[in-house]
């Protein structure tokens, strides 16, 4: 199975926590939202507790001064000193910025930006902070099938070399059979983890993307069988 991303994400701002989370649930990270800023030692410890480790901090709306010092904070314990740290605070001052870059912060936002770019920031920070590790955690958010690699980060397929070009529910849909090869996988148990990536889908949106992604994969030497019960399975030929 590929690694899952764990972040964490503190604002003060009940809205602001919320945009963030509908940004980045579609990547299928694991998210913990506090709107306790600074958090307690206590909160802190149950969160790295219950995840075990935390990948990016994402600081929201709060004082400059309790950020910095939260910052310094995740930098000084073992458990959080490699993650990645990003403040996205609107009317944020140039020499503010320089501030929290120089406590530890790895990038600062001080205006709204689309939730596409948003998304796209926070796996550029992730790929940054995975290369800076050791090459068995980078190798973990791939998922490799004969001769297909899924990068589940970055959201690519590289089939026998070549970049394939898939929509975000065929991604989905491709990812969730090829995690359970060998298995037919029927439709009513694919809905409901696509549903949780953010796809408003119904029977005929479904299979309309299933048609689309099997014709892509046709095209290259893999394809998408379905059983006599309608169960639906990745191959290779």
């Amino acid at each position: 199975m590929p690694l899952v991303m764990s972040i964490l994400i503190l604002s003060k701002d009940a809205a602001q926590l919320r945009r963030i989370e509908q940004a980045l649930s579609p990547d299928g990270y694991h998210l913990i939202g506090l709107s306790e800023l600074p958090p307690s030692r206590g909160r802190v410890n149950a969160v790295l507790h219950e995840h075990k480790h935390i990948d990016l901090i994402i600081i929201g709306a709060a004082a400059i001064p309790e950020v910095l010092k939260f910052i310094r904070t995740i930098r000084s314990n073992e458990q959080t000193e490699d993650a990645g740290i990003m403040v996205a605070q609107e009317a944020l001052g140039k020499e503010e910025s320089v501030e929290l870059l120089n406590a530890g912060a790895d990038i600062c936002f001080n205006r709204t930006i689309s939730e596409t770019l948003f998304s796209a920031r926070v796996r550029s920070l992730l790929r940054q902070h995975l290369s800076a590790g050791d090459e068995s955690t980078l190798h973990e958010i791939s998922l490799t099938s004969g001769k297909m690699v899924i990068d589940t980060l970055w959201r690519k397929v590289i089939f026998a070399g070549k970049l394939l070009e898939l929509s975000r529910i065929e991604f989905d849909i491709l990812l969730e059979l090829v995690e359970n090869f060998g298995w037919a996988i029927s439709r009513s148990r694919l809905t409901p983890p696509l549903e949780r990536k953010g796809h408003p889908i119904d029977d005929v949106g479904l299979n309309q993307a299933i048609l689309l992604l099997t014709k892509k994969l046709n095209k290259e030497g893999c394809r998408i069988v379905e059983d006599k019960t309608g169960g639906l399975r990745y191959l290779e030929n």
